[in-house]
């Protein structure tokens, strides 16, 4: 037992250490202003990227414009650790006022994008051609049976290849295929724009690409060469009704915003729920005969007992949250290997919610449950009581044998935390949030242990107590099904790719 309240201590100590501590971007300058300059030169710029937080720095970067290159695109700084950001910006064939970005997205929860302004004015050489007219809005009007393509297009202002495609390229292209292309652009000097990019790119399974970036249909093209490569065949093979597959509207933008607006709810029910486990129920109401009618104790030493009994409980589930929350993160940098994942937890979740409602018609056959605690780690768990609760301080060691129990149960309650765990990762904005919604979730798993508690204190009988639990079997099963096919339906939308 000793060994067991050290490790549990040291696990509590080095995870509350663990909790504040966050990559934090410092950039040596706020934004790069050349001034005027003449057309045709190079300039470079080393930015000075530092993390002043305890965690690891994940960087990437990419640019506004193909004048300007970014190297390294990725970085891994260490705490206290500093890096320089090499950044070139090549003049030839600009002109006048400039404004560009070099976009840094990093997983310091307080920056997660950041807009690093570029400015110069170009004077550019004498041209000896002059530039021809546009034709945008002068080709023939198409049939009205003809297709419409709708073409979503990120760009920066300032842009002079973006300018030619909205008024050149794209009208010509047009006119040459007999088809209306409808352009709706993002301007990425607005920070929503570029998170919706970073959005997007997403759904996609594409990041990091050239700006600016064009969206046709189930095509995404980025930076001049895949543009002026690709753009006439994207157009060609679109057909109407593939703008579901973004977020500017339909289906995905509809389930996007469901699943924003569900929030923290889901993770409060389930965490609710799976506190009325059968699995936890049985354990306590084992607990409180024991020591009420084997030992002898007061019903005030027995309300003490299980308030720091229900404490290590929590402590344990938030800890092993924490940690698998840490390996799913990692796991959830891989696109594929995310998708995969969800889909399987998809399939267990099903199964699970099966099971449940197998478990429900048993019930009322007065048969016995599927899904339970295996025998030999029950009664693993009813000798740890044996054990240590004629303890002479077991009021304080109950916290250490509350956080053994929570990991010898996990094999049924843990059935219902992992793909709520899953959801706490997509919903939350920040690792903030996460571990917030894991301590929620740890709070909400031990209030119907301290009712317990609370109601075997004000003097109901623990018989009373355990026939009111099983008389309410049938009605957790039923929950605990549509728990889970709630789970599973979410798992399947994120990995097909819909929430």
């Amino acid at each position: 037992m000793k060994k067991t309240a050290v490790f549990f201590l040291l696990a509590l100590l080095v995870s509350a250490d663990k909790l504040p501590a966050n990559p934090r971007i410092r950039l040596s300058e706020a934004s790069w202003d050349l001034g005027n300059v003449k057309e045709g030169k190079r300039f470079r710029k080393d930015l000075s990227i530092k993390n002043a937080g305890e965690d690891g720095l994940s960087l990437s970067a990419r640019s506004s414009c193909e004048c300007i290159s970014v190297k390294p695109e990725k970085a891994e700084i260490k705490p206290g650790a500093e890096t320089y950001l090499r950044i070139l910006f090549d003049t030839k064939g600009e002109s006048g006022k400039k404004t560009d970005y070099v976009f840094l997205d990093t997983n310091d929860p307080d920056f997660p994008h950041l807009s690093w302004v570029i400015e110069a004015y170009i004077e550019s050489k004498p041209s000896k051609k002059a530039e021809g007219k546009s034709r945008i809005n002068r080709h023939a009007r198409p049939a009205e049976d003809e297709k419409t393509v709708e073409l979503y297009i990120f760009t920066t202002p300032g842009c002079k290849y973006c300018q030619k495609l909205k008024e050149k390229t794209i009208p010509s292209m047009a006119e040459k295929n007999r088809c209306r292309i409808k352009v709706t652009e993002y301007s990425l000097s607005d920070k929503k724009n570029y998170e919706k990019l970073i959005l997007w790119e997403k759904r996609y399974n594409s990041s990091g690409n050239r700006i600016p970036v064009i969206f046709v249909g189930k095509r995404i093209l980025g930076g001049r060469r895949d543009i002026d490569r690709d753009l006439k065949e994207a157009v060609l093979s679109y057909t109407p009704g593939e703008r579901v597959r973004i977020l500017a509207g339909g289906a995905a933008g509809t389930a996007e915003k469901k699943h924003r607006s569900l929030g923290v709810l889901p993770i409060l029910g389930a965490g609710l729920v799976d506190g009325f486990n059968p699995c936890a129920f049985a354990a306590i109401i084992f607990m409180i005969s024991y020591m009420s009618i084997i030992i002898k104790k007061s019903r005030k030493e027995i309300f003490l007992t299980g308030i720091s009994f229900s404490m290590g409980i929590f402590s344990a589930y938030f800890l092993l949250g924490l940690g698998l929350a840490k390996v799913l993160y990692a796991v959830k940098g891989v696109s594929l290997l995310t998708r995969v994942l969800y889909l399987f937890i998809g399939v267990i979740t099903l199964l699970l919610a099966l099971f449940s409602l197998k478990d429900f018609f048993s019930l009322k056959k007065e048969g016995g449950m599927f899904l339970r605690v295996p025998d030999n780690l029950r009664m693993m768990i009813y000798r740890v009581f044996e054990k240590h609760a004629k303890m002479r301080y077991f009021v304080l060691f109950s916290f250490f044998t509350g956080a053994v129990i929570s990991v010898l149960e996990l094999a049924c309650t843990g059935q219902i935390y992992l793909p709520t765990i899953l959801y706490m990762l997509q919903a939350a904005a920040t690792r903030y949030a996460a571990v917030m919604y894991l301590l929620l979730y740890s709070f909400m798993f031990i209030i119907p242990l301290l009712v317990i508690f609370l109601v075997f204190f004000w003097g109901v009988h623990s018989r009373r107590i355990e026939d009111f639990g099983k008389s309410h079997y049938k009605t957790v099963k039923v929950i605990n099904t549509v728990v889970f096919i709630f789970f599973s339906v979410y798992m399947f939308g994120v990995g097909l790719g819909i929430f």
